[in-house]
């Protein structure tokens, strides 16, 4: 059970840091234009 757990707060985390990325991407396109 407590594998889930962790396996799903892995994930999330992944996906935050993934978000936070693509909106430092996004933040270098608008500078540039």
């Amino acid at each position: 059970m407590m594998n889930k757990v962790a396996d799903h707060v892995r994930e999330v985390h992944n996906v935050q840091e993934r978000t936070d990325t693509i909106m430092n991407q996004l933040r270098k396109s608008v500078r540039e234009t």
